[in-house]
């Protein structure tokens, strides 16, 4: 392979002066004005990959052309050109033969014109020396939003508010208690009975607003009654809440003997000021 190194060697020097000099020539105008002698694109050389198995040199990169040349030179720049079996404008893939483990200089040609000619450093069959970091790029796109982190721990107590508005006053506790009577006297005569209906039972009633907490019934003793019978008395359990507690208090007698008094009490408890 050195031998067609050293064969080819002027061809390829031969074939970059004559880029030079045909890029350094000045663009001319026709007659309607429009430039001529434009320099097409660059030809741009990304990445090479060789494949010793397939004895192959796969290239990447841009404006590559219908018809790109590829050459592979040494150390002492000594260049062979490669058969090149397939290409397009951005990948060439090339035959690479055999070839000693080692750093060459790679050169694609598109066509005459400098922006045509593109060069790299590519190593095949060995690792080559590091070079050195290229410049910094400029920053990409911004992501997308990334998914949800976890929740954080708790953060510590905030600071106590200000005082908030005064509440609307509250109900009336009781103010103290206080008793209220009523009685009833049955004067049937003739020793009969009077019958108790609802207007006519006595019921001890407490202001308008307070409620009965208690209360009692009791009878003037007669000589035919001395005293009064158990069964006959009235009590009321205690309210659970002044709320649902009685306004008053009465006796559930059904008939009273003539001459009969009745009497009722009721404690009140004092609700308004």
């Amino acid at each position: 392979m050195k031998e067609r190194f050293a064969d080819l060697r002027l061809v390829v020097l031969a074939a970059l002066a004559a880029c030079l000099l045909i890029a350094a020539q000045p663009a001319t105008a026709d007659a309607g004005g429009k430039q001529t002698g434009d320099h097409p694109q660059q030809l741009v050389i990304v990445a090479a990959e060789a494949d010793l198995d397939a004895g192959e040199l796969t290239l990447h990169g841009q404006n590559f052309g219908d018809e790109p040349a590829v050459l592979l030179g040494d150390a002492a720049d000594l260049f062979v050109e490669l058969m090149v079996i397939t290409s397009d404008d951005e990948t060439i893939v090339a035959a690479l033969g055999a070839v000693d483990p080692a750093t060459y200089r790679l050169v694609v040609t598109g066509g005459p014109g400098a922006t045509r000619v593109a060069t790299m450093d590519v190593t095949v069959g060995a690792v080559g020396l590091e070079g050195p970091p290229g410049p910094e790029g400029p920053p990409g796109p911004e992501g997308p939003p990334g998914l949800p982190g976890p929740a954080g721990p708790p953060g510590p107590p905030g600071p106590a508010g200000p005082p908030g508005p005064e509440g609307p006053p509250g109900p009336s506790g009781i103010l103290g208690f206080y008793r209220v009577y009523d009685s009833y006297t049955c004067n049937e005569g003739m020793g009969g009975n009077c019958e108790l209906s609802e207007p006519d039972r006595p019921i001890a009633t407490c202001e308008a607003g307070d409620v009965a907490t208690g209360g009692s019934a009791w009878r003037d003793p007669t000589p035919v009654l001395p005293t009064f019978p158990l069964q006959d008395r009235v009590s009321f359990p205690h309210p659970a809440d002044l709320a649902s507690a009685p306004t008053g208090w009465t006796t559930v007698l059904g008939q009273v003997p003539d001459g009969m008094v009745l009497h009722v009490v009721a404690v009140c408890a004092d609700l308004t000021p």
